[in-house]
C-alpha cells in the first residue's frame, strides 16, 4: 500500500486495495463534461458511496482522486439521453457526466437520486434528535529551507482526498501562507497530508510532504511546530526480518528493491535505535547487507539509507510491536528536504436537536438583533471570518441571512465617524457580507469572469508595465507600449462583462447594496463619492478582484497560473480595482500611471454599473429565499452557542450585569449546558473534547477565533447575570475508553470567590471516586509543596549569603 494510506511505511503482504475492490454501490468510468455539458474534459473512475461519490484515475488506482459530496446537490437528472449525459444539479456548480449506454445512464442517475434522498433523511433525522459531530482543523503556516524552490503552493488531503490548496507565494523560498482549513469529513479522518509544489512551466514539480499520522492526531498541537519535510521516493523498498527474544528486538536487512546501479556508488543502512546509532550495514559484493543487529528494548527503530558520498538517499521509521515483526517490505522515505510549521486540532462537537437552539436563535433576531450586534462590536471579543461563516449559515437556514447582513450593515454605518474608513476593517459585518457573496453569487462570477481568465492564462497578451523588470532597457520602452494596451484590452473586457452583472446577481445581495447605499446616503449627503464606495468595497475589492487575483481559490481554474500570467492577473486586477475606487495611480506606483487615461475614460461606465447594482430590482424580490437542504444548522448553532458563551463575561463587562438582553442570553446559555448533559449521558461520552474547543486552539494558535470555555452559570434560574453567567462551568468531554470511570458531572470552578468556597472544592475532589478530578487535585496539591520547599531552599541560601557578605 502507499504510506500515505496505510499510516505506517508497512506494506502489506498481499495485493493493494484499488478502486475496483472498495466497497460501492455502483463503479465505473465515466467522462466529466464541461461548459455545461457540451465538452469532453477527464475520464475518471467512479465510485458511489453512501454519501459521496468518490472519483480514481483509473481502477488500479489505490486512493480516489477526489470526490463529490452529494448533500451539496439538489437532484440528478437527465441533461442528454442521445449522448447518454447526466447532470449533478446545484446551485452554486452543477456536475456534468457521460456514461456509454442508455442502461447505465438510467441506473447511474436512479441510485444517486436514492442516494441523495437516503442522505436527506439522515440529516433531517439527526436534527431531531442530540449527537456528536467530528470536526478537525488544520493552519500550514510556513515552510522554512526548502531546496530549489521559488514559486510554491501547498495542498492538504485528507484520507487520501485532496480538501484544500493554498495560494502562490511568488519569489519566495521560505513561504508564509497561514493556510487555514477545516476537514469537513463525516468520519475520523485517519492521515493528513500536506505537499509542496513549486511552479513549472511544464507542470507543478513535488517538493515534498509532511504526512501526519494517527500517532500525531492524537493529540492536538496547540502551539505552532517545525516538522520536517520529505522528498517522496517512489518504488524503493526495504525487505526486513525483525524478530523479538523476550523484550529485545533484533533487525536483519534482507534486500533494498528499487537501487539504481551507478559506476563509483555504493550504498549502506545507518541502523538507529531511538535516535542511538547501533551499526552500519554495508551493501557486499555478494548482494547482501550483513548479519542481524540487536537494538535491544527501543521503542523506534530507524534504518538511514546513504551513498559512499555522504548522501542521504531515505530512510524507514519504525515504531516497535508486535505488529512490525516477521518478514515484511517497508515503504522507505524520502529525504529531509526542509521544515513545514503546523498547528492542528481534532475533536467531536455536542451537537442538540436543531429545536434546542430555537430560544437562542429568537433572543438573536429580537430587539432588531440586539444580542448579535453588542457581541459585534464588544471589546475584549475576537471578531473572526470563520464564526461570520457560522452566523451566516445558521441564519441563511432559518431564511432570515439578508435581515442579519442588513442589520450589521445598518449598525456599522452608524458607528463610522470618517467615510474614507467605512468597511476597511475585517468586522462580523463585512466579513458575513463577504461570506454571503460566495455562497450566492459564484454563478453570475464564473459566468462573467472565467473566459477572460482563460484567455489571460494563454499568455499571449504580456502585461508587464514595470521598466525595472526588463533587462533591455531599450526593449522595455517598446514592449510597455504595446503592454499598456493589452492591459486595458483585458479591463475592458472585465468592465464590459460586468455591466451583465445588475441582471444575473442573485436580487437579494442587489437589495442589500440598496439599503446600504440609503444609509451611507443618509449620514453623508454632501460627500460626492461614498455612495459608490460601499457596493464597490464589497462587490470588487472584496468579490471580483480577489478572483481575478487568485482563479482556483474561486474555482475559475483548475491550475495555478504560470510566474508570468500571476503578474499579468495582479496587474490588471490592480487597474479594476482603482478604476472602481474611482481614483487614478499616483506616485506610490508610477509604472501604473499610464493605466490613468483608461481609468478616466470609464468612471462614467463604473458609476452607472454601482448604480444599477445599488438600484432596487423592478422583480419582485424573495427576500427570503427557500432553504438549504446541505446546511447543518444544529452543527453551525452549536459554533454560535459557544462564541456567546465563552465572551460572554466580556458582555457583561461592556454592557453590565443588569443589561435584560444578557440576563435572558445567560438563562438561554444555561438551559443548553444541561442538554449538552443530556446528550452526553445517552450517548455514554465522547471520544473527544467539545468541538468549541476547536475555537479555543484557534485563538491561543494566533488563529481568530474564540473558544467556548468561558464563565459558568448558575444554577438559579431567578438569579441575575452577575450571579447566572459570572462562573459559568465548562462541559468538557475526555478521551474515554471503555472501563474508565464516568465523566465528572461538574468540572472545577473557573474562579473561587473565596476561601470557603475553595475548600468546598477541594472536598468534593477528595470524595469524589472520579480519577480525573483527583489527578488535577493531586496534582495542584504537589504543586504547593514543591514551591514550599522552594521557598526554604531561598531562604537558606540567603542566609549563606549573608554570611559571606557577597550579597
Amino acid at each position: 500500500k502507499n504510506s500515505v494510506d496505510d499510516m505506517s511505511s508497512k506494506r502489506s503482504s498481499g495485493v493493494s486495495e484499488t478502486a475496483t475492490m472498495v466497497d460501492a454501490k455502483k463503479k465505473g468510468n465515466l467522462i466529466v463534461m464541461t461548459k455545461g455539458g457540451t465538452k469532453k474534459s477527464n475520464n475518471y473512475y467512479f465510485a458511489l458511496g453512501e454519501t459521496v461519490l468518490y472519483y480514481f484515475t483509473s481502477d488500479a488506482a489505490d486512493r480516489p482522486k477526489g470526490e463529490y459530496k452529494l448533500s451539496a446537490f439538489s437532484n440528478c437528472a437527465v441533461l442528454d439521453e442521445k449522448k447518454c449525459i447526466f447532470e449533478l444539479a446545484s446551485p452554486v456548480k452543477s456536475i456534468y457526466l457521460k456514461v456509454d449506454n442508455k442502461e447505465s445512464l438510467s441506473s447511474w442517475v436512479t441510485l444517486i437520486n436514492e442516494t441523495i434522498a437516503a442522505g436527506r433523511s439522515t440529516a433531517n433525522l439527526l436534527a431531531r434528535q442530540g449527537r456528536v459531530e467530528y470536526n478537525a482543523y488544520l493552519k500550514v503556516w510556513e515552510a522554512k529551507d526548502v531546496t530549489g524552490s521559488q514559486d510554491m503552493f501547498c495542498t492538504v488531503a485528507g484520507n487520501g482526498v485532496e480538501v484544500s490548496r493554498s495560494e502562490v507565494l511568488w519569489q519566495t523560498p521560505t513561504p508564509r501562507w497561514y493556510h487555514e482549513c477545516d476537514l469537513g469529513f463525516e468520519r475520523t479522518i485517519d492521515s493528513i497530508l500536506i505537499s509542496i509544489y513549486d511552479i513549472r512551466k511544464k507542470g507543478n514539480v513535488h517538493n515534498g510532504h509532511v504526512l501526519l499520522t494517527p500517532e500525531h492526531l492524537k493529540n492536538d498541537l496547540v502551539q505552532p511546530e517545525w516538522f520536517p519535510i520529505e522528498k517522496r521516493i517512489d518504488d524503493l523498498t526495504m525487505s526486513l526480518e525483525i524478530s523479538k527474544t523476550g523484550t529485545d528486538y533484533s533487525v536483519k536487512i534482507v534486500s533494498v528493491s528499487g537501487l539504481v546501479p551507478q559506476k563509483g556508488l555504493a550504498w549502506s543502512v545507518e541502523i538507529k535505535a531511538d535516535k542511538t546509532s547501533i551499526a552500519t550495514s554495508a551493501l557486499s559484493t555478494d548482494g547482501t547487507w550483513g548479519s542481524t543487529h540487536n537494538v535491544g528494548k527501543a521503542q523506534n527503530i530507524s534504518l538511514l539509507l546513504t551513498t559512499n558520498a555522504g548522501e542521504q538517499v531515505g530512510k524507514v521509521d519504525i515504531t516497535t510491536g508486535d505488529d512490525c515483526c516477521g518478514a515484511n517490505e517497508w515503504e522507505v522515505s524520502g529525504p529531509t528536504v526542509g521544515q513545514l510549521r503546523l498547528t492542528w486540532k481534532s475533536s467531536n462537537s455536542i451537537v442538540l436537536a436543531d429545536e434546542k437552539y430555537d430560544p437562542l436563535f429568537a433572543l438573536m433576531v429580537e430587539h432588531e438583533m440586539e444580542v448579535v450586534k453588542m457581541i459585534s462590536i464588544c471589546k475584549g471579543v475576537e471578531q473572526t471570518g470563520t464564526m461570520s461563516k457560522h452566523f451566516t449559515l445558521a441564519f441563511e437556514m432559518r431564511r432570515t441571512a439578508a435581515h442579519f447582513i442588513k442589520a450589521l450593515i445598518e449598525d456599522e454605518i452608524a458607528r463610522t465617524t470618517q467615510p474614507a474608513t467605512i468597511f476597511r476593517g475585517n468586522s462580523l459585518a463585512t466579513k458575513s457580507l463577504d461570506y454571503f457573496m460566495k455562497m450566492t453569487a459564484m454563478p453570475a462570477l464564473h459566468h462573467i469572469l472565467k473566459p477572460i481568465i482563460a484567455e489571460i492564462y494563454k499568455g499571449k497578451r504580456p502585461c508587464e508595465l514595470d521598466s525595472k523588470r526588463f533587462e533591455d532597457p531599450k526593449e522595455a520602452e517598446k514592449n510597455i507600449k504595446k503592454n499598456i494596451g493589452n492591459v486595458a484590452y483585458y479591463c475592458s473586457q472585465i468592465i464590459s462583462a460586468c455591466e451583465r452583472i445588475p441582471k444575473i446577481l442573485p436580487l437579494t445581495l442587489r437589495n442589500i447594496f440598496c439599503e446600504m447605499r440609503t444609509h451611507l446616503t443618509k449620514k453623508w449627503p454632501d460627500h460626492p463619492t461614498v455612495k459608490y464606495s460601499g457596493p464597490s468595497g464589497f462587490i470588487f475589492l472584496r468579490f471580483i478582484c480577489p478572483a481575478i487575483l487568485g482563479p482556483t481559490l474561486f474555482g475559475l481554474s483548475s491550475e495555478h497560473a504560470p510566474c508570468n500570467v500571476a503578474r499579468d492577473l495582479m496587474l490588471i486586477a490592480k487597474s479594476v480595482q482603482n478604476l472602481a475606487n474611482l481614483r487614478t495611480f499616483g506616485e506610490k506606483e508610477p509604472f501604473m500611471c499610464p493605466m490613468n487615461d483608461f481609468i478616466e475614460k470609464n468612471l462614467d461606465i463604473m458609476k452607472n454599473l454601482l448604480d444599477e447594482i445599488s438600484t432596487p430590482p423592478t422583480s419582485p424580490i424573495d427576500e427570503i429565499p427557500k432553504t438549504h437542504l446541505n446546511i447543518n444548522f444544529g452543527k453551525e448553532m452549536a459554533q454560535v452557542t459557544a462564541y456567546f458563551s465563552h465572551n460572554y463575561k466580556s458582555l457583561l463587562n461592556v454592557y453590565g450585569h443588569d443589561n435584560p438582553a444578557l440576563v435572558k442570553l445567560g438563562h438561554v446559555l444555561d438551559q443548553m449546558d444541561e442538554e449538552k448533559k443530556n446528550v452526553i449521558d445517552s450517548t455514554g461520552g465522547a471520544k473527544r473534547s467539545e468541538s468549541a474547543s476547536v475555537q479555543s486552539f484557534r485563538t491561543s494558535a494566533g488563529v481568530s477565533l474564540a473558544s467556548p470555555n468561558g464563565p459558568n452559570p448558575a444554577n438559579t434560574a431567578g438569579s441575575s447575570a452577575s450571579a447566572g453567567r459570572g462562573r459559568r462551568r465548562s462541559i468538557v468531554l475526555t478521551s474515554k475508553k471503555p472501563g474508565d470511570p464516568k465523566l465528572p458531572e461538574e468540572a472545577l470552578e473557573n474562579e473561587s470567590s473565596t476561601d470557603d468556597e475553595a475548600k468546598r472544592t477541594r472536598k468534593r475532589a477528595e470524595e469524589s471516586k472520579d480519577e480525573l478530578v483527583v489527578a488535577l487535585y493531586s496534582l495542584l496539591k504537589s504543586t504547593e509543596e514543591e514551591n514550599g520547599k522552594l521557598k526554604e531552599r531561598v531562604a537558606e541560601l540567603e542566609k549563606i549569603v549573608d554570611q559571606s557578605g557577597k550579597r
